[in-house]
């Protein structure tokens, strides 16, 4: 287990995770099946490297399957998108009380 703090983005196709995440799970980037190019905010493009991972939020009983892409660069934080994770958790933003809240895919069952 790799415990990360991630950042929520709703502008993200794809969870990303950077080479610092990548050496800690032990993925070898030269074994991806399948490779997806992305855009940055500044239009620049990177390559991710495509693999299934098992993730679990802090406090979550569950631990889902998700496919996320692994960049051979750095990010300030991994990168919570829509594939992998807004697909599996309900996210409430209350912006006027200063907080949000994520549900399991548990309780939307």
């Amino acid at each position: 287990m790799v415990p990360l703090l991630g950042l929520i983005d709703t502008g993200a196709a794809d969870c990303l995770f950077d080479r610092a995440v990548v050496d800690d799970l032990g993925i070898d980037l030269t074994k991806t099946h399948q490779e997806k190019e992305y855009f940055g905010i500044a239009g620049q493009t990177v390559i991710g490297y495509m693999h299934s991972i098992e993730f679990q939020i802090l406090g979550f009983a569950e631990w889902i399957e998700i496919e996320a892409g692994f960049l051979d660069t750095k990010l300030p934080y991994p990168l919570l998108g829509q594939s992998g994770f807004f697909d599996n958790y309900e996210v409430i933003l209350k912006r006027y009380r200063g907080r949000f809240e994520v549900k399991s895919r548990s309780y939307l069952h």
